[in-house]
C-alpha cells in the first residue's frame, strides 16, 4: 500500500515538490539536517565576502596520524616541507572531544580522515564510528598498503580513495618508492573493497613528467573497476622536479588530447583543473577553503587549508580556537585580495567550486567539459589543426 501511494504521489507532484517532500522527510527523520542545510547556506553566503565567519566549516580534514609508510617523490606534503611527517596520532578520546566541541549540533557535512597514512592509526575503525555518531559523511584517502591489516575497520566508511600513481610494480617503485610486497598488498586490499561493495576510487597525481603514462593508468584502473578514477594536477610547491599541467605546455596537451579523443573507456574518469596561465581566470580565481574547510592535525594544530602545513600560531583545537583566530582572519583577508600566494598559484583546490575540467561518463560514452575546459579544448583543436596545415604546406 505504501509503495503504491508513493508512486501515485510522484506521478501527481512536480520534481520540485518531490524534492521538497524528500527534504521534509529527511528533516523529520534527522532533525540535524535542517541545521546542516542552514549552515551550508551560511557557508555559501560568507565565502570570499567576510573574514570573520559565523558558520561551521562544512568539511573537517583531520590529520589523524602524522606519519607515513611511504616517501613518494610527488607527495604535495613533502614538496611543501620535506620534514612534514613525525610520529604522532590523535587518540579516539581526543578525536571525540574535538567533534563534541566543534560539531556538537551536527552542522558539518563531511569528515575526511587523512594523514600521513591514515590506516596506520591503531583506532581507525573507532574514529569512523565517532564520525558517524555526529552524522558526518566519512571519507578517507589511503595508499592501500594496510587495508588487509584491519579490513573490518573500513566497512562503515562512506568512501575511500586509493592513491595509486602507478600501474605496475616498476612504476610503483619509481613513483611511490615501494616494494613488490607492498604493491601486491594494495591489489589484495582493492579486491577486498570490490568484494565488499565499498565505494572506492583510484587517484593519480599527474604532471608534465608522467602524462604520457596516463593511458596506461586508465587501462590498469579498468581492470580494478573503481567507482571512478581521478587525476590530480600536481602542485610543485616551487620544486624543479615537476611541472604542473598547463594549457601552454604543448607536450602535455598533445598527450591529454589523445586521452580525450577516446570514448570507449569502461570506467568514469574525472580530470583535474588544467592551468591556463595566460587567462585572467588563472590569475584571479580565489580559493574558498579557508571558509569551507577546518583542518587540524594529531597535535590539534590548525592549518589554513587541507593543503598547507599545520601551525599552532594559527590556532589549536585543544585551546580556545573558534575558526576566527587573528592569523586565520588575516589569511581570509589576504585570500579575498587580488594577490594569490605563490604556494596557492598551482593548487587545483583553488578551482574546487567549479566543474572538473573534463569528466568521462562511461554509461553514455561521452566527455563532459567545464566552461574553461571547453576554451582549452577549442584552442587545442585549433593548434593541432594549424600544425597539420603547416606540415601539409612543408610537404
Amino acid at each position: 500500500m505504501y509503495k503504491e501511494l508513493k508512486v501515485l504521489l510522484k506521478s501527481k507532484l512536480s520534481d520540485r515538490q518531490v524534492n521538497l517532500a524528500r527534504l521534509v522527510k529527511d528533516v523529520i527523520k534527522k532533525p540535524a539536517r535542517i541545521k546542516r542545510e542552514l549552515n551550508n547556506f551560511q557557508v555559501h553566503e560568507n565565502k570570499l565576502r567576510v573574514a570573520e565567519i559565523d558558520h561551521v566549516p562544512a568539511v573537517f580534514s583531520a590529520t589523524i596520524v602524522d606519519s607515513c609508510n611511504l616517501r613518494c617523490p610527488n607527495c604535495f606534503y613533502l614538496l611543501e616541507n620535506p620534514d612534514r611527517f613525525f610520529n604522532s596520532h590523535l587518540s579516539a578520546e581526543k578525536f571525540e572531544e574535538i567533534l563534541k566541541k566543534y560539531n556538537k549540533e551536527k552542522k558539518a557535512d563531511i569528515m575526511f580522515l587523512t594523514g600521513g597514512e591514515p590506516l596506520i592509526h591503531p583506532e581507525f575503525g573507532e574514529l569512523v564510528k565517532i564520525s558517524k555518531k555526529y552524522e558526518m559523511i566519512t571519507k578517507t584517502s589511503s595508499n592501500g598498503i594496510l587495508i588487509m591489516n584491519k579490513p573490518s575497520s573500513l566497512l562503515d566508511l562512506d568512501y575511500i580513495n586509493i592513491s595509486m600513481d602507478s600501474y605496475d610494480y616498476e612504476t610503483f617503485k619509481k613513483y611511490r618508492g615501494g616494494t613488490k610486497r607492498q604493491f601486491d598488498r594494495i591489489l589484495e586490499g582493492i579486491n577486498f573493497l570490490k568484494e565488499n561493495n565499498l565505494n572506492f576510487s583510484l587517484s593519480y597525481v599527474i604532471s608534465a613528467e608522467n602524462i604520457s603514462e596516463m593511458e596506461k593508468m586508465i587501462e590498469f584502473s579498468e581492470r580494478l573497476m573503481p567507482k571512478f578514477v581521478y587525476f590530480h594536477n600536481i602542485n610543485p610547491f616551487g620544486s624543479d622536479k615537476f611541472t604542473a599541467l598547463s594549457a601552454q605546455n604543448e607536450y602535455s596537451m598533445k598527450h591529454l588530447n589523445k586521452i580525450l579523443k577516446r570514448n570507449d573507456y569502461a570506467i568514469d574518469i574525472q580530470t583535474t583543473h588544467i592551468f591556463n596561465e595566460k587567462s585572467s581566470h588563472f590569475t584571479e580565481t580565489k580559493c574558498t577553503l579557508p571558509w569551507n574547510n577546518f583542518s587540524f592535525n594529531s597535535k590539534g594544530d590548525v592549518a589554513f587549508c587541507c593543503m598547507l602545513e599545520h601551525d599552532n600560531k594559527i590556532g589549536n583545537v585543544f585551546d580556545d580556537y573558534n575558526f576566527n583566530s587573528p592569523e586565520m582572519i588575516k589569511w581570509r583577508k589576504k585570500t579575498m585580495s587580488n594577490k594569490i600566494e605563490d604556494c596557492c598559484l598551482y593548487c587545483q583546490k583553488r578551482f574546487e567550486d567549479e566543474q572538473q575540467f573534463a569528466v568521462f561518463d562511461s554509461a553514455n560514452r561521452k566527455w563532459i567539459f567545464s566552461k574553461h575546459g571547453k576554451i582549452i579544448i577549442k584552442s587545442l583543436q585549433q593548434a593541432f589543426t594549424d600544425n597539420q596545415t603547416n606540415k601539409t604546406h612543408i610537404h
